[in-house]
């Protein structure tokens, strides 16, 4: 028996203990779709796949990186629904995809703007760009090969995104209007009033990065707030992007 893992999150460090890792093989998704009732998905486009030609909607690999035949067995299967590669590095897919996540779910969830909203508006584009270089920062300290999230920038273009303008980014970055507007899985989540998955994507990150020594204050603050959300402490709304980096400036202080 195989178990596959498509979920967010670096899940194979939490089912292989379970199951045995000789069974476990990973599945990175980078599918865009919304599903906000049962039966009824719309898949959705994100930045990352409006710049490509054919884009990839999921990777999977063996933890260990080798080419088996399972692996390119469960490629074949899975290509139906999306363009589908096999990764001779999943722990790096991993945490490029954990970044992305730290980026956009929890930016979309406490303001209640959609993907492309979030992009446009610079405080919250801002933000969402600090998320991102901290978990890239933890993944590649780790010895990870994160990938950096927009194609063509490394991660100082995002570091200096993230602090004021850099329009050849911006442009790369906040794309074109979709044509159907979508939000991430957390955002979904809190719309329907679930609990989130916060602790296995933002979370995670500071967890690692405190681990190694590497303070993830920002990811660490919007942690916090989505936990307030979830809990009913704190509404869904722009405001939050100012709770977020007084907290951290908070910390700063201490």
């Amino acid at each position: 028996t195989w178990v596959v893992s498509p979920q967010n999150g670096i899940n194979e460090l939490q089912i292989a203990p379970i199951v045995g890792a000789r069974r476990m093989l990973g599945c990175v998704s980078t599918i865009s779709a919304n599903m906000m009732e049962p039966g009824h998905v719309n898949r959705t486009q994100s930045v990352s796949q409006s710049i490509q030609a054919r884009p990839v909607c999921f990777k999977v690999g063996e933890l260990d990186g080798s080419v088996t035949s399972r692996v390119q067995e469960l490629a074949e299967m899975v290509q139906p629904a999306g363009e589908c590669i096999v990764t001779e590095d999943l722990w790096a897919e991993r945490w490029t995809k954990l970044t992305i996540n730290c980026m956009a779910n929890p930016t979309a969830s406490m303001t209640g703007l959609t993907n492309y909203s979030m992009r446009t508006d610079d405080d919250t584009r801002h933000l969402m760009l600090k998320f991102g270089v901290e978990a890239m920062r933890v993944g590649r300290a780790l010895g990870h090969d994160v990938k950096s999230p927009v194609a063509n920038f490394d991660l100082e273009d995002i570091e200096r995104a993230s602090n004021g303008p850099h329009p050849e980014f911006e442009a790369v970055f906040v794309g074109k209007p979709p044509e159907s507007p979508g939000r991430p899985s957390m955002a979904q989540d809190v719309i329907k009033g679930r609990k989130t998955e916060i602790d296995y994507l933002n979370g995670f990150a500071v967890q690692e990065g405190k681990r190694i020594g590497m303070p993830s204050p920002y990811n660490e603050a919007v942690t916090a707030v989505i936990k307030g959300i979830e809990s009913g402490e704190f509404p869904v709304g722009t405001d939050n992007v100012d709770r977020v980096v007084s907290m951290v400036r908070a910390t700063a202080s201490r």
